[in-house]
């Protein structure tokens, strides 16, 4: 049952992202602001990008993340994905899943990448990520970064 929640979730997240603009990609992330007139797109090679933190079960850390560009790039996904965990009052990075090592966090030859990492956290502590996108093909690259919700496993 929990599984078709996630699929369907992937699936929502799929479809938002391909009709999303920038202000919906600020809108997810607390720390950004959001402009008067925000421009098309965030870049000549990221059209959006978004990330959702959620809990799978009792003690594990999902994120679910998708990136959209103008065109056909030579590579597009994620650079990193760092997952931070509260314990007591302190906040520290426990997990990180960084490109070329951890499969899946890219795709070549796409104008989109949707996919999602896991971690085995602890039940009652609270959870963030920061994902750092890219998008790139032979005229260049760009990167842009989204700092998640905090979540509570």
């Amino acid at each position: 049952m929990k599984k078709k929640y996630v699929l369907l979730a992937s699936i929502i997240l799929t479809i938002s992202t391909v009709f999303s603009s920038v202000a919906m990609a600020a809108a997810l992330d607390p720390n950004a602001a959001v402009a008067e007139n925000p421009p098309m797109r965030a870049s000549a090679y990221i059209v959006s990008y978004t990330a959702v933190i959620s809990k799978v079960g009792t003690a594990t850390v999902n994120i679910d993340y998708s990136i959209t560009a103008p065109g056909v790039m030579t590579s597009i996904g994620a650079n990193s994905i760092v997952i931070f965990e509260k314990a007591g009052t302190t906040w520290s990075a426990v997990k990180t899943f960084s490109y070329p090592s951890t499969l899946g966090l890219r795709t070549s030859n796409s104008c989109i990448h949707t996919s999602s990492v896991q971690y085995a956290g602890v039940s009652g502590r609270q959870y963030y990520a920061v994902i750092t996108f890219y998008s790139g093909n032979n005229s260049g690259s760009d990167t842009r970064e989204l700092t998640t919700t905090t979540m509570t496993l």
